[in-house]
């Protein structure tokens, strides 16, 4: 009888103990599960971060270069900047010293006297040409448009083209323009359909003694 109770008490020792070991077994793969989830999650986080660091980094890259910026802007022009260059100032002796930025598309001439010559050639959806003479003191009158006028064919004698400076010509002998008056100030508008605009406007700033006449057009 002892021997019979004893077998089965030593029975269910070894159940509980193959019990307990399963268990065990069991609790081990959750936790390496668990593990390995939490492995991939970290990984799939760290990428998602690395991805969207470098997309954040073209972003400031693109926003912050001005020659991307350019290019952009350039292809969305109707005119290309990049062919829009100092090239019709190259074949004049009298402006050799000039400088020329790039980015504004505008030559700085130093003339005598302390007269300064700006030339400005470019444009987006519009093409601009313009020329602004920059003069000591302010000898003549405002409404004096004849004096202005011969003002205006010397800048587009000086950097415009041979057919442009014809064409500024030929609207002053036509009397092709209306001349508007206004205190210090003066607006020529010319009329002609080649040009989307040609204007001749005068300033007379006797604050810092200068005059400024500028003279130019533009095309759609």
């Amino acid at each position: 009888m002892r021997n019979f109770v004893l077998i089965i008490i030593l029975c269910s020792v070894a159940i509980y103990l193959t019990a307990q070991q399963e268990i065990a077994e069991t609790s081990g793969e959750s936790v390496k599960l668990k593990k390995s989830s939490l492995h991939e999650e970290n990984i799939l986080e760290a990428e998602l971060d690395i991805t969207g660091a470098a997309e954040d980094s073209q972003n400031q890259t693109n926003n912050s270069d001005p020659e991307v910026q350019d290019e952009v802007s350039s292809q969305d022009c109707i005119f290309d900047l990049e062919t829009q260059t100092d090239e019709f100032l190259r074949s004049v002796p009298e402006f050799a010293d000039y400088s020329w930025d790039d980015i504004s598309k505008t030559a700085t001439i130093l003339l005598p006297a302390g007269d300064t010559l700006y030339a400005t050639r470019g444009g987006c959806d519009h093409f601009a040409f313009t020329g602004t003479l920059v003069k000591s003191g302010s000898s003549h009158a405002i409404d004096d448009v004849s004096h202005w006028l011969e003002q205006g064919a010397w800048i587009s004698k000086s950097i415009f083209s041979a057919d442009d400076f014809t064409n500024y010509m030929n609207m002053v002998e036509n009397k092709d323009y209306e001349v508007t008056v206004r205190d210090n100030s003066l607006f020529i508008l010319f009329i002609d359909s080649q040009y989307g605009e040609w204007s001749l406007t005068v300033e007379l700033e006797a604050d810092e003694n200068k005059t400024i006449i500028e003279t130019g057009y533009y095309i759609n």
